[in-house]
């Protein structure tokens, strides 16, 4: 049964499921036959696709420390960092991820206990997602 995911209500779900799914093909690639890697590899461009453009119209796109800003925009990024030697338009997809969480980052930077308004739960992957960014950061800069 294929699910035809332009309908969906919330990005939650698909943003998990595509930073575990990429992640996870990433790891694999090397192992998987040329056809699977191209399957897989379209696939990952189509989801992505959906979220940065979701990205440009849905609330979380222009929101700032929610849960839901991190989750999706981690789920570009690492669809963006899987493909973007397979499809140009990854590299857009990974400068809006740096421009939008980068506000975040900043605005981060004043929360000195730690504190957060959706709790401890939703602090504590949001914090860890923030992690993420910060060492893709690192690894698109390079060294310094």
């Amino acid at each position: 049964m294929k699910v035809n995911i332009l309908f969906f209500q919330d990005e939650v779900p698909v943003a998990h499921s595509l930073i575990g799914f990429a992640t996870a093909f990433d790891i694999i690639y090397h192992n998987l036959k040329s056809a699977r890697q191209q399957k897989y590899t379209e696939k990952i461009i189509e989801v992505t696709e959906l979220m940065y453009q979701r990205s440009l119209r849905m609330w979380w796109g222009f929101a700032f420390l929610q849960n839901h800003v991190f989750t999706n925009y981690v789920s570009i990024l690492t669809g963006a960092l899987v493909v973007r030697q397979h499809h140009p338009q990854a590299l857009i997809w990974i400068k809006r991820v740096v421009t939008e969480l980068d506000k975040s980052l900043h605005l981060m930077e004043g929360i000195a206990d730690g504190s957060s308004d959706e709790g401890v739960p939703y602090a504590t992957y949001t914090s860890w997602y923030g992690k993420f960014v910060a060492h893709s950061y690192k690894f698109l800069l390079g060294p310094k």
